[in-house]
């Protein structure tokens, strides 16, 4: 059973505020479930169970963090739902920014729900056509440049060719 009509889907990561409350984490999974639903890619967020099962001490809390940041690394976007952001998800956004992830930003957890229960709307539409020309989630911004560069010489190389060899034979 094909469930896409095509061959790569996104690896999403999803940073929402904690702070501590049970409720948070409750909505995170929510979101993270209705996103799954709507949306054609893989939405994450590993720091649930972390934040669920774990001691809130600053070795845990460090420890989780430094996951996090490998997850979001590994990611092809990060959606971004809170505003302002919390000291851990700031955390986040900028190791984003550094390896060329792409941020989207959801100013609380509602217009994320309204999102997904308005999969017409514009906005929708346009992070529907975002996804659909995703790349593996294998390859971070930098490869997929060197990539594009590297397709670049090999076009100009095959253009030397061909006119060597129309010089070569006259034609």
């Amino acid at each position: 059973m094909k469930l896409f009509n095509y061959e790569y889907i996104k690896l999403i990561y999803v940073a929402h505020p904690f702070g501590g409350l049970a409720e948070n984490l409750e909505d995170a999974e929510f979101i993270v479930s209705m996103l799954s639903e709507v949306f054609d890619a893989v939405f994450w967020a590993p720091w649930i169970p972390m934040c669920k099962y774990w001691k809130n001490e600053s070795t845990s809390l460090d420890r989780g963090l430094l996951l996090d940041k490998h997850a979001v690394k590994m990611s092809t976007e990060i959606w971004v739902c809170h505003n302002p952001l919390s000291a851990r998800m700031t955390v986040e956004e900028n190791v984003a920014t550094i390896q060329g992830v792409h941020c989207e930003y959801f100013k609380n957890k509602i217009d994320l729900i309204q999102l997904c229960e308005n999969p017409d709307s514009d906005r929708a539409r346009h992070i529907k056509r975002r996804l659909r020309d995703a790349i593996p989630y294998c390859i971070t911004a930098r490869e997929r440049k060197l990539q594009d560069e590297n397709q670049a010489l090999k076009d100009q190389i095959e253009l030397i060719e061909r006119n060597t060899n129309r010089v070569a034979t006259g034609y």
